[in-house]
């Protein structure tokens, strides 16, 4: 069972143009801090939930076109790890996206960090967001799968979530490239989460019981 965190907007592009005004250049990105706040080490998924583009453009479309951060101190490769988000379903309109192979295993009291951003530069791959135009949105889920068939909790569990969108805002010369690129700004906001509290119960997903 699927617990509701918050919305999430991945933004590459242009301010709205003001006749005068030099437009400024938005980076925004969704960062998601996770903590364990059970005695044991627990495995969580986190999944992207967004609609499909109706024309197939590219500049709405996750895939391929996001980095995936991770900084999970209580896993044994605790620094930054980098991945993509993969789509894991389709429901109609609407895609899931998944984490990948970046693990969600988190220590008992342990904060990971889960960040995701719009794909800029070529760092996974050879893709990138398209004419400083990318705009996604959608909503953001999290769940106790099971491990190896069974449930990793016979009852609910607590953790503590703290989304938010933070963003840079840059001024480019040339709208081809990123030649001679200034930073202007930068800006970090808390998103609401479902329960409009930091604090959430999820429940697990029960275990597999053979017919």
């Amino acid at each position: 069972m699927s617990t509701l965190l918050s919305h999430f907007e991945l933004l590459f592009k242009d301010q709205a143009p003001v006749i005068g005004i030099e437009v400024e250049t938005v980076l925004q990105g969704y960062f998601l801090e996770i903590t364990n706040l059970e005695e044991l080490s627990l495995r969580y998924n986190v999944e992207f939930v967004a609609l499909a583009s109706n024309d197939g453009s590219a500049n709405r479309q996750i895939e391929a076109n996001t980095i995936a951060i991770l900084d999970n101190p209580g896993a044994p490769a605790n620094d930054n790890v980098f991945g993509q988000l993969e789509l894991v379903s389709s429901n109609g309109p609407l895609n899931t996206y998944g984490t990948g192979d970046l693990s969600l295993n988190i220590a008992a009291g342990a904060t990971a960090l889960l960040v995701v951003i719009p794909q800029v530069v070529p760092i996974m791959g050879d893709a990138m967001a398209i004419n400083r135009d990318f705009e996604v949105r959608g909503y953001v889920q999290i769940s106790l799968p099971q491990v190896g068939g069974s449930a990793q909790s016979n009852r609910a569990v607590n953790v503590m979530v703290t989304p938010q969108n933070r963003a840079a805002y840059y001024a480019f010369p040339n709208a081809g490239n990123f030649a001679g690129g200034v930073l202007r700004n930068q800006t970090q906001t808390s998103l609401l989460t479902g329960t409009g509290g930091c604090i959430q119960s999820i429940e697990p997903a029960e275990a597999n019981n053979p017919a």
